[in-house]
């Protein structure tokens, strides 16, 4: 399939720029970073995992879906851009809140993207941390279907293969960029937590013929993620397949640098 034959709605503000950082680079003795500025997708204050629920709202839409059930920490970036698209949408949405810090204040449990969610309408659940997701979900999805409506289930940083679709997107927006330009890169770095991203990024840039070595940089332990993951949950598999997507010999050269959610460089003019 073409990436054009998938269900897709559009809710970010594409394309997102790529900036050159001439003082960083400098202060840093180079080499010349660009940061691809996908903080301004624009939903909801922007994020990357706009890109992503581009095609899971798309898929959900499809499938005749009224009730958007998904996963998060309490302060999560991914509920607050899935709220705000379920809300955008005229759908309703369920969020699993998973309280992972100890002791929060009253401003942590209440106030930022909590605040933000309630105003896009969300129903918060709240959940200790370690629970078992995969329960939950299937609890909350039988609710809403003895209750008369239609849910559609999204991951944890709607990292799935569907939600990877919009990485994909992006590395070929990326090389256009490039080309438009004239840019030559040596490096890709990007931050993961549950993959979609690097995943898709992947996928975009090797499946467009680009040869140009993804470096990704966790934003979690890998044992602390998967402590907080299922065994069988989406996320955890697109782990894997990242793995598998960057291989050795594409990512043996030295980092050349590390910025931002999607920073890319080149060692020289």
């Amino acid at each position: 399939m073409k990436l054009i034959d998938f269900p897709r709605v559009l809710l970010a503000h594409l394309p997102t720029p790529l900036e050159h950082m001439p003082r960083l680079s400098k202060h840093l003795g180079g080499p010349d970073i660009y940061v691809k500025r996908d903080d301004c997708t624009g939903l909801a204050t922007g994020g990357n995992k706009t890109r992503k629920l581009e095609f899971s709202m798309g898929e959900a839409l499809q499938q005749g879906a009224d009730t958007i059930i998904t996963v998060g920490a309490v302060q999560s970036n991914h509920v607050r851009q899935t709220a705000a698209a379920a809300c955008k949408l005229g759908m309703k949405c369920e969020v699993l809140l998973e309280h992972r810090v100890a002791d929060p204040s009253d401003t942590y449990a209440n106030s930022g993207n909590v605040f933000l969610d309630r105003i896009f309408g969300a129903n918060l659940r709240e959940y200790a941390g370690g629970s078992d997701f995969d329960a939950a979900i299937a609890e909350v999805e039988e609710e809403i279907r003895v209750a008369g409506g239609t849910p559609y289930i999204i991951p944890g940083g709607a990292s799935n293969p569907v939600g990877a679709l919009g990485y994909v997107n992006c590395g070929i927006e990326l090389l256009q960029q490039l080309r438009d330009q004239n840019l030559s890169i040596d490096h890709v770095v990007t931050a993961t937590g549950s993959a979609g991203t690097h995943a898709g990024l992947a996928v975009g840039l090797r499946g467009s013929g680009s040869d140009i070595p993804i470096w990704e940089l966790a934003s979690m332990h890998r044992k602390t993620y998967r402590k907080s993951a299922s065994t069988n949950s989406p996320a955890k598999q697109q782990t894997w397949w990242v793995r598998r997507a960057a291989s050795p010999e594409r990512t043996s050269s030295p980092i050349a640098t590390i910025s931002g959610p999607v920073t890319v460089s080149r060692l020289s003019r």
